[in-house]
């Protein structure tokens, strides 16, 4: 059994220039994205990344990234903070008044003989509308499409 380290002295003085080019570990950059990264390992002085080659890492690193991206949201997601959210954001695009209208209609429909413009009708039509935009609200929560 054999084992082999390899060690990188900084700054260290060798006579004999006859080696390879050995790697500027002092060279520090900072990369903010993935082309950073490529461009660091394509332009540097012992590269031997081909243009192939970068591309395929670059794929790489984005699916890697997005995969972990997920995992972070998933992670670190309130799902009833953000079902209450999308459910409030939902309710504001409903018209209320679109509402009380088809809650109008449909006690006209049930009530015939009856005044509209009563006290308890109105009432009752109020509560109408307050289910029927429970019950849009409670559709487009079940609708993913639409979230």
């Amino acid at each position: 059994m054999g084992i082999e380290f390899e060690m990188c002295v900084p700054n260290a003085n060798v006579q004999d220039d006859s080696g390879d080019g050995e790697y500027d570990y002092d060279m520090d950059e900072r990369a903010d994205d993935i082309d950073d990264i490529i461009r660091f390992f394509r332009e540097g002085e012992v590269s031997n990344l081909s243009s192939g080659g970068a591309d395929r890492l670059r794929t790489e690193m984005w699916e890697q990234y997005l995969d972990w991206q997920s995992e972070q949201i998933g992670e670190n997601l309130d799902t009833d903070e953000l079902n209450d959210r999308i459910r409030d954001r939902l309710d504001g695009d409903i018209d209320f008044n679109d509402m009380l209208e088809l809650a109008r209609e449909q006690w006209t429909e049930n009530n015939p003989d009856e005044n509209p413009e009563s006290k308890e009708a109105e009432d009752e039509i109020d509560r109408m509308a307050q289910t029927l935009n429970e019950k849009t609200l409670d559709d487009m929560m079940a609708d993913t499409d639409s979230r």
